[in-house]
């Protein structure tokens, strides 16, 4: 924002023609396309700065009304297409900042979390005082005294400082709980394969990736030139790759991930319309697509981690309090739905928990961890073990509140029991603060399911499920449930014997909802027996599925199904 220290740095306070120059810079450079949303909504907030000052924010309900085409009965609540323009918005400042935009003499953005516009001058930069140690969560970026030069690590300097990243990071003592067991991914200055001919240079596109996977809290993004030399352990990786323009095509990356011994882990090789409006959209896009493959529960480094776990780092019995190992034993529970590994999983993080771990994405597992037991136990919508769930996500927050887990633990919840417009509210934080997160995604395509979205919700699950060959059972529950909705007694049963195949045994009953759709007596036969082995009974099932999706005609038709 135009505060009274960018103001002091720069001598002057950005008037209409040095902001509406910008906006033309933007377009000039195809940046933005002029009869774009995302070039409505940037003049209106320049009109709106003018107008009202810095610190004056927008109302959701004027930038739909006034910019967006909707009706005065537009409900913020009902529909998500500022937040979803703001953040459109704010990824086209950034990817600007980074490229074309690196050597003009102020910078725009969206600040996470705000809707009007930030602007800096570059006099700021040279004026500020040192950059602390960054988070943990948080890419370590380059040493401040390079930043007088004022090129592209400077603008990217500016936008981490209007995003309310900077200066305020975690305490020393936090940092040093993280520092000893989570691998660090170092991401190198992607090398020239020849001219790239790109406005975003390697470098740019590097430091873009370590933010983009610096959401990821079970590992340690490190952009380029870290202010100290690190050595590369045995348990970290390397992510690094060339550029060079593919006659004909376009920009062309190949990347590639190494552990830290060397070996090779993952290849890809990508060819990008860097050309013509929305090219920065498109490099974000593709930057982006890689951090979701690497990060997450399903993604290389976090599959490569779990793999490491050696038989002695599994005696949990006698585990030595290590968050990350801890973590990892958690996202094979939530994976697999392993009774025993869920047992060791929640050994170890109440444990951590009764130490008052620093670490908030073990306060978000946690919750996770609580929210099922709670849910498995048919308490129904309250009980202390919903209140320790709830406890457990809000201390995640508290702890790290620019962390997506907190929030996306949290929307998770409160979906479960019903609260939808505070559970897209938190679904929405989390999916701002992680862009890669394909979980909160189909988080999003549940809540969808659970207020009658079916259409929405469907596709936006199945579009992140046909990325992998095989995904948590969890995903094809609310698909599982469609199946049921429309009789499709076929595509119900293959939902359920996939998550039943994924380790989770709720798919039991809805495979016996299947059969008893069909008339096959003989499958539901084994089917009940199957549960009754498992420790279960059909109707304790049916309202475990009902704790977590509580759609009461739906679940009446299921109980339907299964016979009572």
């Amino acid at each position: 924002m135009v505060t009274a220290g960018t103001a002091a740095a720069s001598g002057r306070r950005a008037g209409r023609a040095d902001l509406l120059a910008q906006v033309d810079a933007m377009v000039r450079r195809e940046v933005l396309s002029p009869d774009s949303r995302s070039h409505a909504l940037l003049l209106y907030l320049v009109e709106h700065l003018l107008a009202n000052g810095p610190d004056e924010p927008v109302k959701a309900y004027a930038i739909a009304v006034d910019v967006l085409g909707r009706g005065a009965d537009f409900d913020p609540a009902q529909d998500s297409i500022v937040r979803v323009e703001i953040g459109r918005l704010r990824k086209l400042l950034d990817m600007y900042a980074l490229g074309p935009g690196q050597s003009d003499p102020l910078c725009l953005s969206l600040p996470r979390g705000q809707s009007h516009l930030a602007v800096i001058w570059a006099a700021a930069v040279a004026q500020a005082p040192p950059m602390p140690p960054a988070p943990p969560s948080r890419p370590w970026w380059m040493p401040w005294r390079r930043i007088a030069a004022f090129g592209l690590v400077a603008m990217l300097a500016i936008v981490l400082v209007a995003r309310g990243l900077w200066p305020h990071g975690p305490s020393a003592d936090i940092t040093a709980a993280l520092a000893e067991d989570y691998p660090r991914v170092f991401v190198r200055t992607l090398q020239k394969d020849g001219p790239t001919g790109t406005a975003y240079p390697e470098s740019a596109m590097a430091l873009f990736l370590a933010d983009a996977l610096s959401g990821w809290q079970s590992f340690r993004a490190i952009a380029p030139e870290p202010p100290t030399a690190l050595p590369v352990r045995p348990r970290d990786y390397v992510l690094d790759g060339t550029a060079a323009v593919a006659e004909g095509e376009g920009l062309a990356l190949s990347l590639r991930l190494r552990d830290g011994t060397g070996a090779v882990l993952w290849t890809d090789r990508m060819v990008l319309d860097d050309s013509g409006p929305g090219q920065a959209a498109k490099v974000y896009a593709a930057l982006t697509e890689v951090a979701a493959t690497l990060g997450g529960a399903l993604g290389v480094i976090d599959s490569d981690g779990r793999a490491r776990l050696t038989v002695a780092e599994q005696a949990w019995d006698a585990d030595d309090g290590s968050a990350f190992r801890c973590f990892l034993r958690w996202q094979s529970f939530d994976l697999t739905k392993d009774p025993d590994e869920g047992a060791a999983a929640r050994a170890c993080l109440e444990r951590l928990a009764a130490a008052d771990t620093p670490v908030g994405q073990i306060w978000a597992a946690l919750a996770y961890q609580r929210y099922l037991d709670w849910a498995a136990s048919g308490a129904g919508t309250d009980g202390p073990g919903l209140d320790a769930a709830l406890a457990a996500a809000s201390r995640a927050i508290l702890i790290d509140p620019t962390g997506a887990e907190g929030h996306e633990a949290m929307g998770s919840i409160l979906t479960g029991i019903g609260r939808t417009d505070e559970a897209r509210a938190a679904l929405e934080r989390a999916m701002e603060l992680n862009p890669s997160n394909l979980d909160t995604l189909v988080k999003l395509g549940w809540l969808d399911a659970l207020v009658g979205d079916w259409d929405s919700g469907v596709a936006g699950i199945r579009a992140v499920a046909d990325r992998y060959a095989v995904v948590p059972g969890w995903y094809r529950l609310p698909l599982a449930l469609d199946a049921l909705r429309r009789g499709d007694a076929a595509g119900l049963r293959a939902e359920a014997e996939a998550m039943v195949a994924a380790g989770d045994g709720r798919g039991r009953v809805l495979a016996l909802a299947a059969a008893g759709l069909r008339g096959a007596t003989d499958d539901a036969t084994r089917l009940r027996a199957a549960i009754a082995a498992a420790g279960g009974t059909v109707a304790g099932a049916v309202d475990e599925i009902g704790a977590v999706f509580p759609d009461e005609a739906l679940m009446a038709g299921l109980r339907a199904a299964v016979g009572g």
